[in-house]
């Protein structure tokens, strides 16, 4: 997401863009699900919360969906965090940490 724009060549358009694009995505999976379930599944199993579960084809793949998707946050979360720690120190908005303002490499990440 927005952490990663410095490797875009134009994140002013890129990231609104990408922003809007993936909020219209997951709302349109999320209504197309809604009505999957709504017209094919009983009106007493609804209020199950592991419905999804009990009407998929394999059941443990929600979980291990689940649990890749809050690996992939996490991950996502350490790679751009140090990326904001970098530019703050950078900035010198943050005192006593200029250490971590310096990149080495290529990009000078």
């Amino acid at each position: 997401g927005a952490n990663m724009s410095g490797d875009l060549k134009d994140p002013a358009k890129a990231i609104p863009k990408g922003t809007i694009l993936a909020i219209l995505f997951a709302f349109g999976t999320y209504m197309i699900e809604m009505f999957v379930m709504a017209f094919t599944t009983e009106y007493s199993a609804l209020n199950s919360y592991s419905i999804m579960q009990q009407v998929s084809f394999f059941a443990p793949i929600i979980t291990i969906g689940v649990y890749c998707a809050a690996l992939s946050s996490a991950i996502s979360g350490m790679s751009g965090g140090a990326r904001v720690i970098q530019a703050l120190a950078r900035d010198k908005i943050i005192p006593f940490i200029g250490i971590f303002g310096k990149g080495q490499g290529k990009g000078d990440e």
